[in-house]
């Protein structure tokens, strides 16, 4: 039976692109794989940049938010800037699934959505 455990994961989630065995359910030329696996570098970088600065401004905040004396304008404005950064990663990481996706034939799509949901 198929599991997702113990396969490689990142800071981005899953890379079942690396996994043998769903390479071969999926019936991945070896050209999918490297395209893909180019195409998530090549937003490696700016999605780990995201995760830090969200982890620093949350942390800031998290401190604010404790401070009794800290200034509600401040708080907000710090807040809002989390929310920001928080939006663009995503807009970031859809761009990247959106440009695998590219990659990949309606049939493994289908597929590979499939084993997504059932072992998740």
């Amino acid at each position: 039976s198929f599991s997702f455990a113990g396969n490689q994961r990142s800071d981005m989630g899953y890379l079942w692109w690396r996994s043998p065995r769903i390479v071969e359910e999926l019936d991945l030329t070896s050209s999918q794989v490297s395209r893909i696996e180019n195409i998530f570098q090549s937003y490696k970088g700016q999605l780990k940049q995201y995760k830090k600065n969200i982890v620093q401004k949350q942390t800031k905040l998290d401190s604010l938010l404790n401070d009794p004396n800290s200034e509600a304008r401040k708080i907000k404005a710090l807040n809002s800037q989390v929310q920001m950064i928080k939006h663009e990663a995503r807009s970031a990481k859809v761009d990247m699934n959106l440009d695998i996706r590219e990659v990949l034939t309606v049939e493994q799509r289908k597929k590979l959505r499939q084993l997504k949901k059932g072992y998740k």
